[in-house]
């Protein structure tokens, strides 16, 4: 009888920790499930009006979401196209996304969103930031202008960087 308990509060144990462990990976003090949710959201607003208005905890996590699907919508693939759709919820928005914002970055290799702090909060002093999409019309800052030829010259410097590294291993 008492090994039987024992094992039940190890189980329960395990539980708790595991819970805590995602809701610290993810710096945000929810659940998984409601994490996931909440950044769904964040997202398919973010590609819906190319600018929203969110806590910066929030803001970044929801940059790293939304620069993953800008690359996959990069591809422009059947596959691509599916995936998009399982992620955002409004079909318009996943036509946006493909038609409109994916050309905008065609030679940029990184760097799709940005996130700019606003200040904080008035009733709980949270910070507050703006994500916003690089290069749409309106927006708060210019960003640098990414062309065919400023890619190529980013590439070759990667390049020769990859074989300096290579050379100074032997």
């Amino acid at each position: 009888m008492i090994v039987q308990s024992l094992s039940w509060l190890n189980r329960l144990k395990f539980k708790i920790t595991d819970y805590h462990t995602r809701s610290i990976e993810f710096r945000l003090k929810i659940h998984y499930s409601v994490y996931v949710f909440v950044h769904r959201n964040m997202v398919t607003s973010l590609f819906k009006h190319e600018r929203i208005m969110t806590t910066h905890p929030k803001a970044k996590a929801a940059q790293r979401m939304a620069e993953k699907y800008i690359n996959v919508a990069k591809r422009g693939t059947l596959f691509a196209r599916r995936k998009a759709y399982s992620f955002i919820y409004e079909k318009d928005v996943v036509h946006k996304l493909f038609d409109t914002i994916v050309p905008r970055y065609e030679f940029r290799p990184k760097g799709y969103t940005r996130v700019l702090k606003v200040g904080r909060r008035k009733g709980d002093n949270a910070p507050i930031s703006y994500l916003e999409l690089v290069d749409r019309p309106g927006e708060l800052r210019p960003a640098k202008f990414c062309t065919k030829e400023y890619a190529e010259q980013k590439e070759e410097q990667l390049r020769n960087h990859k074989q300096w590294q290579k050379q100074a291993r032997l």
